[in-house]
């Protein structure tokens, strides 16, 4: 089965996105490393751990730069939202109060300038959801990258291999 990878350039959604991790789960599961590889399939196998590579790392990028949107407007948001929370007794209790107000309140039920301020959708989810959900794909693209050169280091080990043996063999 091909899964098809949606478009990380552009906003996903959360199907979506169970998309893009199956893709590269398969990509990657689908590139594998012969016990003794010949020349011929360090090269093959370099290029596809290259093209790979060069997509995952710019999806990697889309997803870093919608994090930090993100990230920026969530922390834009807990100013705004301290108002609301600077009765508490001392500061330990207006940061769970605010953390609280951030887990529970849905974008929709914040002032729409304020959502729209901030270039967020104005949907019943909490920024907090949001927050943790591109935190959660950055940390997959950074998991594929790494996944992608631990298999490119095998093959320059490999191809290292395989030259110090065609010397010692002559």
């Amino acid at each position: 089965m091909n899964t098809v990878k949606p478009d990380l350039s552009v906003p996903i959604t959360k199907n979506d996105w169970v998309q893009v991790e199956a893709y590269y789960i398969q990509e990657i599961g689908a590139i594998n490393i012969p016990e003794d590889p010949k020349p011929f399939d360090i090269t093959s196998v370099n290029s596809r751990l290259e093209k790979l590579y060069h997509e995952a790392r710019y999806d990697y990028l889309y997803m870093s730069r919608a994090y930090d949107n993100i990230d920026s407007a969530y922390r834009k948001l807990k100013r705004a939202l301290w108002p609301l929370v600077k009765a508490g007794k001392n500061a330990e209790e207006r940061d769970h109060l605010l953390q609280s107000h951030l887990l529970l309140t849905t974008l929709d039920k914040i002032e729409p300038a304020i959502v729209k301020a901030l270039g967020l959708p104005n949907i019943p989810v909490s920024i907090y959801t949001i927050y943790e959900g591109y935190k959660e794909r950055v940390d997959f693209m950074k998991a594929t990258l790494d996944i992608i050169s631990d298999k490119t280091g095998r093959l320059i080990t490999d191809s290292g291999a395989m030259k110090i043996e065609s010397r010692l063999g002559s």
